[in-house]
């Protein structure tokens, strides 16, 4: 399969792009000014399809339909500054790398061949969530460990358990 050489290029630019992106929130006027250029980005790219065909004609676009999602998510990742947006950002990265993975895939002839191939797209994107899920452990982590704490305060009296709460609050980092 061949891919037109200024899609991959600017593919690469579209994420390059998403990740110097991360830096510093924008305000609302930027925000939606970035999204008319990431549209603008995606209708460039989508019409660079037209010069292909079969299956490549598939992967191209959704090769710019992914870089789209990625972007727009990104976007609004940096537009919230939270870090759940951020999370959803890198879980549609993972998605839609799967879904150009999996198009890619629907053009080979064996089935057998494919069947892997969807395989392996699909074990990547799974792992990437689990990657996406192992960076958030330690919060989880911290947490859960807080929450069993206060659990074993709750069975001493009262004056103890409100010393029990404020050292369990300050070893787990939540005064």
């Amino acid at each position: 399969m061949q891919i037109n050489p200024l899609i991959r290029h600017g593919s690469l630019l579209l994420l390059l792009m998403g990740s110097l992106a991360q830096a510093a929130p924008i305000s609302k006027p930027n925000y939606e000014a970035g999204k008319v250029r990431v549209q603008e980005a995606y209708q460039q790219e989508k019409s660079l399809c037209d010069h292909v065909s079969g299956n490549d004609s598939e992967v191209c676009l959704e090769q710019a339909r992914a870089n789209r999602n990625i972007q727009l998510a990104e976007l609004e990742a940096q537009f919230k500054g939270s870090q759940a947006a951020w999370i959803e950002a890198e879980q549609e990265k993972a998605e839609s790398n799967y879904n150009v993975a999996k198009q890619t895939c629907q053009g080979m002839i064996e089935e057998d061949t494919k069947r892997v191939c969807i395989s392996k797209a699909r074990g990547e994107r799974d792992s990437a969530f689990n990657t996406i899920a192992a960076e958030r452990m330690p919060d989880n982590r911290a947490q859960a460990e807080l929450d069993e704490a206060l659990r074993k305060c709750a069975a001493l009296n009262s004056n103890e358990q409100n010393i029990c709460r404020e050292q369990a609050r300050k070893r787990y980092g939540k005064s």
